[in-house]
């Protein structure tokens, strides 16, 4: 989130710009509000491409494919305007941050909470699928996590499987590292291509690194091809599901479901129920600025070393570290010092009026008062 520059627009058909979420691609995506004060991710077509047949069409698809898709993992369509310039759409404003800034911030996920993640983006995915279309632009940048769940954004590349896709100079068919071999040899198009994306993504997600290295599209392509993915580090099971993923023939990867039911395995093989990371984002958290706010209790994917200013997260660590309990409850007993102490004085006395009266009265008489 930014700023907004000198020349950026103040309003966009109803509802008052206040700053900028991001740009790429076609156009530039802002914060916005509606008269009423409700929130919106404003996405609007640069000037640039105005002029351009192709890009206006690719843009009235990608509103169509938001419109079409119905899913918890995807941000609803609110309103758009398409009939003469500026084009934009509305969408349902989704705070926190993307996957890429958390795992700048926090560093490389532990497995439990990658398996979290990709069974539910998987899940996504899954919802996508079944309305006919690829997202086409999967990556760690697209991934929101959100408070309720991760959510995919950015359909701007996403068409139907089979389709054939609109070319235009100047805007990239995905991007190097997370675009599946198939896509740059050919555009036969089929959900498999997402699958890799997802596989590249949770790979970078328990890295922190660049699975295909850095460099030119040329390169990390040669790498992509001919060498195997780098998951130096990760959990051998959870590098297993990435592999299956990933692998260079489309037929072997598995389904969405295939890979949610696989990472519901992984979470039960390492004893540990769901992270729920998610719950610990501040709803009012931007995009693209991880903030962990209103808690005394630290995020589940951060270990105690880093919540104490220490120098790395996750290290050594392939789980969550646990909040600590609280207190134990006291537990007092029939001798606890609370109720003893204050009686002491009343015994003393007792004890002093009784000997008084063995004195007084003699052994019998005492031993009728006790009868």
């Amino acid at each position: 989130m930014r700023p907004l520059l000198p020349g950026e627009p103040l309003r966009v058909g109803r509802y008052e710009i206040e700053s900028a979420l991001g740009s790429g691609g076609m156009g530039t995506v802002y914060l916005g509000r509606s008269p009423g004060g409700r929130p919106a991710a404003i996405k609007v077509i640069s000037p640039d491409y105005l002029e351009h047949r192709e890009a206006v069409a690719r843009f009235r698809r990608e509103v169509t494919m938001v419109g079409t898709v119905r899913s918890a993992y995807t941000a609803a369509l609110i309103d758009c305007k398409l009939d003469a310039p500026p084009y934009w759409m509305a969408t349902e404003y989704i705070p926190g941050p993307t996957l890429s800034a958390a795992v700048r911030t926090e560093g490389p996920m532990p497995p439990s909470t990658c398996a979290e993640v990709m069974a539910a983006v998987a899940e996504g995915l899954s919802d996508i699928h079944r309305h006919g279309i690829c997202h086409r632009d999967l990556k760690p940048q697209n991934v929101i996590l959100s408070a309720t769940g991760p959510q995919l954004i950015d359909f701007g590349l996403a068409r139907s499987a089979g389709a054939s896709g609109f070319t235009l100079t100047g805007v990239s068919m995905g991007t190097p590292g997370y675009i599946a071999p198939e896509m740059v040899d050919g555009d036969d198009l089929t959900p498999a291509a997402d699958v890799f994306a997802l596989g590249v993504t949770m790979a970078h997600a328990a890295t922190g690194r660049r699975p295909y290295g850095e460099g030119s599209f040329q390169s990390i392509y040669v790498r992509l091809v001919q060498e195997q993915i780098d998951l130096d580090g990760v959990d051998p099971a959870l590098a297993a599901v990435i592999r299956a993923c990933t692998a260079a023939n489309p037929a072997a990867r598995p389904t969405p479901d295939e890979i949610i039911q696989l990472c519901r395995r992984l979470r039960s093989a390492d004893g540990d129920t769901p992270t729920r990371m998610l719950t610990n984002l501040s709803p009012a958290t931007p995009a693209g600025q991880p903030r962990f706010a209103g808690s005394a209790r630290p995020p589940a994917f951060a270990d105690a070393a880093s919540m104490n200013g220490g120098p790395s997260r996750y290290a050594g660590s392939a789980r969550p570290v646990s909040t600590p309990p609280g207190p134990l409850p006291s537990r007092p007993g029939p001798r606890d010092s609370r109720h003893t102490r204050p009686a002491r004085p009343l015994m003393i006395l007792g004890l002093a009026a009784a000997a008084v009266l063995v004195l007084a009265c003699g052994g019998a008489s005492v031993l009728q008062l006790f009868r």
